[in-house]
């Protein structure tokens, strides 16, 4: 057919109504209708125009298909089909949106209530064939040349010479926003169709949905990095839970071997105290038995174990370590009284002998002297015979006073070598009532001091004897010492020395 439109513009125009009312139908010049056909696809979309240019002999057509597939239902009710319709121009219009709402509305007034009926968002065919309503065709006809001819301008047609060159065509889409100008026709020259739909994006929302794809696509490789460092870290917190576990239980067994230790440290210290007592218990059975050896009563004259280890090994093998607490009090006790019997029997001594000075035994000097004597005893070899021994003045040759504050010369020797002195090493010296200094050797020195009362000079021998020089005191200052021999032995019941010599004897031995 034939149109004028209002700028006396002549072109052809034909309409082409095609769907599923049951299976693919068509109405309209034959020519198209394969077509047509190519458009019975289950696309299941939106409203949308196709525009598309197809030469047919020597003239180029313009074809505008408006087509809704988006939930379109056979008269038999199955889903899955399309209604569209087609407009074929000799010429193009630019104005594709106009065209667009031409097809609407023709689509809204005549389609809708003769071929198809419209519920919500579904639409259904009414009837089983198009064609039983193929006049209705021409009333779409005349409304299509009508609205063609009013609402667009000549000026927007134009003929074109175009053509399809095989294996350029292809499709795309574009936003019936983004119709305008020459849009349309430049895509359609590039890709040979165009499909135009309200719901496709604009260019800006591709732009926009392209910087969002790029931005979802670094989020995703941000995202796929955390999750690599995330696992690490999981690793890592794994590692750490092992390791922690493992420690805490190395914490138990250093727990356990701490408590064992504490224990032990106890038990240590409760044999500490143990010892201590035996120390004490054997400070004056020891002393006991200086005595008694002094006064000849010992049974022996052989050197014995050290007593403080023969009560260590004795008590220590023989007592439980269960009864240390009351073992504690009970040799503490026997201490004291052994102390008290020591004590008293050096009184009863002493009355007997006021003309032998007895060392007073105190608390505070025993358990010294008792330790250096078993250390001299242990430590240095046994002598046999120190019975000739004798402390000796080299200074002084028994011929008038010694001076104070004058050094002499000490020394050990036997008798007959009165002017040398024997080669014993490990030798301790003391003085009461003078200053003693390079002491430990063979010789000693001595500085003598203003005392009132006999001066005493002891020489401790490494067998643990000791030899005791007395040294008097006169009125004027000058001190007159005695030469005698020192008595190796003296037993309590010895009447062999006049009472009178006994009384002027200054030398003595004692047997540690």
């Amino acid at each position: 057919m034939e149109v004028v439109t209002n700028r006396v513009v002549t072109m052809e125009v034909e309409l082409f109504l095609h769907g599923t009312p049951k299976g693919y139908n068509f109405i309209g010049k034959t020519d198209e209708f394969s077509y047509c056909s190519t458009f019975y696809t289950n696309q299941n979309e939106d409203e949308k125009i196709v525009v598309e240019l197809r030469n047919i002999g020597n003239i180029t057509f313009c074809y505008y298909t408006y087509i809704k597939s988006k939930n379109i239902n056979s008269a038999d009710s199955r889903p899955g089909g399309y209604v569209a319709l087609t407009v074929r121009l000799d010429n193009y219009c630019r104005d594709t949106i106009a065209i667009f709402f031409i097809l609407k509305s023709i689509y809204k007034k005549h389609v809708v209530g003769n071929f198809v009926q419209e519920v919500g968002d579904n639409t259904k065919y009414i009837v089983e064939s198009l064609s039983s309503k193929e006049g209705e065709l021409d009333n779409m006809m005349r409304t299509l040349v009508q609205l063609l001819s009013m609402q667009i301008p000549s000026d927007e047609f134009t003929k074109i010479k175009y053509e399809i060159i095989p294996g350029q065509k292809g499709s795309i889409q574009l936003s019936l926003l983004d119709c305008a100008d020459d849009s349309v026709l430049n895509a359609i020259k590039k890709y040979g169709k165009v499909s135009v739909s309200m719901s496709y994006p604009t260019v800006h929302e591709e732009e926009l949905q392209e910087k969002f794809k790029r931005e979802r696509e670094g989020l995703r490789g941000k995202l796929y990095h955390l999750k690599e460092t995330l696992d690490v870290l999981s690793k890592k917190y794994e590692d750490a839970q092992n390791k922690t576990v493992f420690l805490k239980s190395q914490n138990d067994k250093l727990t356990v071997c701490i408590a064992d230790l504490e224990s032990s440290i106890k038990k240590l210290s409760k044999q500490a105290d143990l010892r201590n007592e035996i120390a004490q218990i054997s400070v004056p059975l020891l002393r006991i038995n200086d005595l008694l050896q002094r006064y000849g009563i010992s049974p022996s004259s052989q050197q014995p174990l050290p007593l403080k280890k023969q009560l260590e090994e004795t008590l220590e093998n023989r007592l439980p370590s269960k009864k240390m607490t009351s073992l504690t009090f009970l040799f503490s006790s026997i201490a004291v009284v052994l102390l008290l019997v020591v004590m008293a029997f050096q009184f009863v001594l002493l009355f007997k002998d006021n003309s032998l000075p007895v060392e007073t035994i105190t608390t505070d000097t025993i358990p010294e002297k008792l330790f250096i004597k078993e250390k001299e005893m242990l430590s240095e070899p046994a002598v046999t015979n120190f019975n000739n021994m004798i402390i000796n003045i080299r200074e002084y040759h028994g011929k008038g006073p010694l001076q104070y504050d004058k050094e002499y010369t000490l020394y050990i020797s036997s008798k007959g070598h009165y002017n040398q002195p024997d080669s014993i090493k490990g030798l301790r010296w003391e003085c009461d009532g003078g200053e003693i200094y390079h002491n430990g050797e063979n010789i000693a020195r001595l500085r003598l001091k203003k005392k009132n009362g006999p001066i005493i000079i002891t020489c401790h021998l490494p067998n643990g004897e000791s030899i005791v020089r007395s040294l008097e005191v006169s009125s004027n200052e000058n001190t007159k010492v005695p030469y005698t021999d020192p008595i190796p032995k003296m037993k309590k019941d010895d009447k062999s020395i006049p009472s009178s010599k006994k009384q002027s004897q200054a030398s003595y031995r004692l047997k540690g």
